[in-house]
Order: C-alpha cells, then structure tokens, then sequence
C-alpha cells in the first residue's frame, strides 16, 4: 500500500490528531485515503470537530478539502450536508445533535469533497463506531484532537492507534516544536499497567482522585491530592488514580506544598488524559515519582509539516532529522518521499 498504509494496516479504529491547528491532520488523513482507494477497504471517516472546510473557521488560513472514494462512510451533521459535493445515500440518522445538526451516517456513493463534524462525547462516538462496523467499515478513521487540550478525547470510538502531526504552526522556534513533540510522544511510549486493586479501568466511582495503598481511598471531589495524601498518611498509598485528565493544576499545588511524591505513581486511562507540560513532568522524574497509564494507544508514526500557516517555514530536512536522531518513532513527511524511513510509495 505504502509506508503510512503498511503502518495503520493491523488497526481497524486509528485517530489522526494535531500538535495544533495546521499542523497536516487533514493532508494526512487525505494521503491514507489516497492510498487506499482501489484496495478494496471500505473506510469510515468522522471528526472529534469539524473538518474539511476551504477556510479554517479559527485561524482564517486555506485548508485542503477531504476528499473521498464511492463506498466510503462517513459521519456528519445534517447542517453540512449541501457542503459535501458527493452522490449520497443516508444510512442512519443517529439522534445526535450539534451546532451544526443532527449527525447522519452517509455512503458515498461517488467521489467527491466532504466536510466533516462528528460528536464529542465517549459514548456518542463509539455508537457511531458500532454504527460504522454495521454498515461493513473495514477501517474507521477519526479526525482527533488539535491541541494537548483536546488529547483526553482519544478514547472515543475505540482507538487503537494515532497519528501524531505536528508542525512549524505549533511555534515559530523548531527547537520548541521539536522539544513538545519527543515529550508527547515519549508519554504515548508509557506501557499500560494493571488498575489498583479495587480501581475499575475507566471508573473510579464517581471519585475524581483514588488513593491507592492498603486500601483503595475514594476522596471526596471538594479535596485534593495534598489534603487526602496528609489526611489518609497511614494508608502508605503508592498510587493516585486520576479519572479525569492529569493536568499541571493538580500537580502545583503538591510541588508547593514540598510533599514528599518518592515512590508515588499517578496512574490514568491513558496517554490522551495526561495533559501536564514538559516542565512539570521533570519535576515529577526529579522526585523519583512516575506516571502510569492502563490502557496504551499505539503511536504509529509523526507527520510533519514544516511550512507554518503564519507565514514562516522550517527546513524540512533539518526538522525532520531533529525528530529521527532523537525518537524510534517512523518520522514522515507524506508530501514527499520519505527517504529516512526506506519507503519509495509514500
């Protein structure tokens, strides 16, 4: 098939998700269509958002188009379905309202440009994956996050796997770009563990935060880490179970409050819920303390785009090989061929 496509092939539920805002979703996300057309892999597309647009609603700036094969599924609201210039059959309407109307499932039954905006919730994406596999999805594709802020939705429909783009539109600094996309992808790196004793996986009973020692210490949501940890010392808790997101929020106040964190493991869903910096993550390795996730999300390659949307370039050699000398992760341009990587299709 090709490099990319080789790569997401075992996958049947892949994310596509974004250092920023133009930082390749879309072209990547158009390359595996591309590559896929006539292999006979009926793909299924929606969007954590709304994609697909000529001009980007945030940033003012053109964007490519999606554009899709006969036989492609693909989930969008009603309010956009004028804007996709394909022949189409609607398979379901799921009841799922947005700003922009209810989500439908289509076929396309020609090609042609479609825009897409799905749902955002865990439960409303994985009906629309159900959905998907019904009508003979091979391969459902969702159109992800586009900051750190948005990383905690890849959980939604079942993802096995992502795309991490990233691109000189994060920061005008390559250095910069280059520092935060090792450190992303050094937290998708982290093996998935087994939950506390007493924890569920995805639930922690209502609890925001766990404490997991002798026993397993559900804290009320008006306390926090500190206090719990101070109140409940004699549990010897050597794990905190985070049910929501892992943010540098929850962090400050015990790196403040000087509480001793040796030997201390934060433990979340997974990697999309850690949405700590760099910055406070030296300071967690500095006190002998970790971070644990129980599910792991496979991190099949980063895709740069070294032309930001602002108006300023990297060079596209060097920014690739500042990733590639310093991560074991493929590093792919899929506007040109990949030399680095052995691949002569891409």
């Amino acid at each position: 098939m090709s490099f990319l496509g080789d790569l997401i092939n075992p996958y049947s539920v892949l994310s596509i998700i974004g250092m920023c805002k133009n930082a390749g979703k879309t072209t990547v996300l158009n390359h595996i269509i591309h590559k896929t057309a006539g292999k006979k892999i009926t793909l299924a597309f929606t969007s954590v958002g709304r994609d697909g647009e000529a001009i980007d609603i945030v940033t003012n700036t053109a964007k490519p188009g999606i554009y899709v094969y006969a036989g492609s599924l693909i989930a969008t609201a009603e309010g956009l379905l004028d804007a996709c210039d394909i022949t189409k059959e609607i398979l379901l309407t799921t009841g799922i309202s947005t700003p922009l109307g209810e989500i439908v499932v289509i076929r396309a039954l020609s090609g042609g440009y479609v825009q897409l905006a799905g749902p955002s919730t865990t439960s409303q994406l994985e009906r629309l994956a159900q959905a998907f596999s019904r009508f003979g999805a091979d391969k459902i594709i969702i159109d992800g996050a586009v900051s750190r802020k948005t990383f905690s939705a890849l959980q939604h429909g079942g993802t096995q796997a992502v795309i991490l783009c990233t691109g000189a539109s994060y920061n005008a600094s390559m250095e910069t770009v280059v520092k935060e996309t090792l450190f992303v992808s050094k937290l998708f790196s982290l093996p998935p563990q087994d939950a506390p004793h007493g924890v569920p996986p995805s639930d922690a009973g209502g609890a925001k935060f766990v404490l997991c020692g002798k026993e397993c210490i559900r804290l009320p949501n008006n306390m926090g880490i500190e206090e719990g940890l101070r109140k409940h010392a004699q549990n010897d808790t050597t794990q905190v179970y985070v049910a929501g997101a892992l943010s540098d929020a929850i962090l400050e106040p015990l790196f403040r409050a000087g509480v001793n964190l040796a030997g201390l493991q934060f433990v979340v869903y997974d990697a999309g819920k850690i949405l700590i910096s760099a910055a406070a993550y030296e300071k967690l390795l500095l006190r002998n303390c970790g971070i644990q996730v129980l599910r792991g999300i496979k991190l099949l390659a980063i895709a740069i785009n070294p032309v930001s949307a602002y108006g300023y370039s990297f060079d596209k050699e060097l920014f690739r090989e500042s990733l590639t000398r310093q991560t074991d992760i493929p590093v792919i341009n899929v506007q040109e061929r990949p030399a680095a990587q052995g691949d002569t299709n891409d």
